[in-house]
């Protein structure tokens, strides 16, 4: 892979692992209730963003922004929640594009939950990061997948 496409990639890697670090904090409420926080997450969404969660039906951006907003806090109230990365692979890089695909691993107390992910996401200057999020779909796993 050359060097650009590299560093399009790393920078596609970078911003799943540092947003969903921004989920689990926010989620956990693991941080002080914060706009400046939640900032973040807003920046990170391209204006058309869409997502289909693993109960397949599709979202805008606004409902997405909205059921995490008013989600602060709401998985730590049963014990440390957590979120891990895990299995990323680049599917393809097209500049400014790159789609992405990661298994997404939530734990919650004893509980742990698996959804496969596929993202693509574009080179921006309006996001925090430099990267935003297009697309998300999200499929359950079953333990064994």
């Amino acid at each position: 892979m050359s060097e650009p496409l590299h560093a399009l990639t790393e920078a596609a890697r970078r911003e799943v692992i540092a947003l969903h670090e921004v989920f689990e904090a926010w989620l956990g409420g693991a941080l002080p209730l914060s706009d400046d926080l939640f900032e973040r997450v807003e920046a990170s969404l391209a204006p058309s963003f869409t997502m289909v969660p693993p109960d397949g039906k599709a979202l805008s951006r606004a409902e997405v922004i909205a059921s995490i907003r008013t989600g602060y806090g709401v998985r730590g109230r049963e014990g440390a929640f957590r979120i891990a990365i895990a299995d990323f692979e680049t599917l393809h890089v097209a500049p400014p594009l790159v789609a992405v695909r990661y298994v997404e691993v939530q734990q919650q107390g004893q509980g742990t939950s698996r959804r496969r992910s596929s993202a693509l996401l574009q080179a921006s200057a309006r996001s925090l990061s430099g990267m935003e999020w297009l697309v998300l779909h999200e499929s359950w796993m079953t333990p064994a997948t």
